[in-house]
């Protein structure tokens, strides 16, 4: 590895760090079944695991922080108005469901919204 300078001239090296994680023997199971069914290593699957994670959390954090203005400004529903807009949803996207896939979000949207 080249030796590099920082700004004040002191010398560095750069280098990879080395984190390790501990998984379950399940997870480990997991990982390696499908790291066989893919055809790919355990030690890339991880890596894109963790990869997607990140950006998942990081597109959450955005979104929270997004509402949250939103919020600030004024710009949110009460459950009421969410209950009165209800029957309109359905114009607004189309979206074919499995009959169990559909129940499932019916009963998680109700234990939130109107539960």
């Amino acid at each position: 590895m080249p030796n590099l300078r920082s700004v004040d001239g002191a010398q560095f090296r750069s280098y990879t760090a080395v984190m390790e994680v501990h998984l379950t023997l399940e997870q480990q199971q997991q990982l390696t079944e499908l790291a066989v069914q893919r055809g790919r290593d355990a030690d890339t699957l991880s890596h894109e695991a963790i990869s997607r994670y990140l950006a998942e959390e990081a597109r959450f954090v955005e979104a929270v922080k997004l509402g949250e203005a939103a919020l600030e400004r004024g710009e949110y529903l009460t459950h009421e108005k969410v209950r009165t807009t209800r029957p309109a949803l359905p114009f607004l996207m189309e979206i074919q469901w499995s009959t169990l896939a559909a129940e499932d979000l019916e009963a998680h949207i109700s234990g939130h919204l109107w539960g």
